[in-house]
Parts: C-alpha cells; structure tokens; sequence
C-alpha cells in the first residue's frame, strides 16, 4: 500500500496482517500514519507487516525539520485506544515510529504490547509513551539513531 494508510477510530476486534504500508504522507487532510489508531478502541492486533517511509526526499528546497515531519508516525495510538498487540513487524526508515498518546493531555490509561518486532534505520519514538502500560520485550533494534 504506498502512499496509503489505515486509520482505525472508534472500532474493536480488528486485525491487519501481512501488509506493506509505505510512504504515507503527513498533512494531506488524514493522519498521516501508516496505521492510526484513535479510540475508543479496543483489541486491535497489527501482525507480520513490513510499515517503513523515507529519512529523505527529493527535494532540495526542504529544511531538514520538513524532511522530518515529511511523513508521519509509522503505527500511532491515540486517545482511549486499548488492548493492542503489535508483533513481528519490521519497522525502518522513518523518522517518527511509533507514537503512544498524542500531547500530554491525551492521559488515557492505554496499554499496548509490542512484542518481536525489528526496528532498523529509525531515529526516534521506538515506541514513545505518553501515559498507559507498555509491555516491550523481545524486539530487535538495529541502527537506530
């Protein structure tokens, strides 16, 4: 899926498995994520993916903070989102990977697993809470900068 992402609101018992999703673009009138998660939801499994963007772009006209917010998150969680397991995915090449609770008012009591998956060529947000219970274990992490 390039250029294509998925933004689940408000939804339960959903499953993406075995997808490509890829250089989704941030401020085209959507997330910008390549899976958006905004609760309430619940029981939200995202499984064997590859989800990757770009650390470049040609155009030469673009500071370095606009290749940055270029893209967005890779998989974000916002808002009452519960109860979500993401596992076995490679995640690479982006800039802003994953994303727990969108500002420090977004104080949800979320909690996500994260759980053999392979971040590489990634530079921030591996993943980055904001308030909730995170279970991280297993995941392998390689050039993250």
């Amino acid at each position: 899926m390039a250029g294509i992402g998925f933004n689940i609101v408000r939804a339960e018992n959903i499953i993406i498995r075995n997808l490509r999703i890829h250089h989704v673009r941030a401020n085209m009138n959507a997330p910008g994520d390549g899976i958006s998660i905004e609760g309430p939801a619940r029981n939200i499994w995202i499984d064997h993916n590859e989800i990757y963007n770009s650390l470049t772009v040609d155009d030469s006209s673009l500071t370095l903070d606009q290749v940055k917010d270029y893209y967005d998150g890779l998989v974000d969680a916002k808002g009452d989102a519960r109860y979500i397991t993401i596992s076995f995915n490679k995640f690479h090449n982006s800039w802003k990977t994953s994303l727990v609770g969108s500002s420090d008012s977004d104080n949800y009591e979320r909690s996500l697993t994260y759980h053999h998956n392979h971040w590489y060529n990634v530079n921030s947000r591996l993943p980055l809470f904001r308030f909730g219970k995170g279970h991280i274990y297993n995941n392998f992490y390689d050039g993250a900068v």
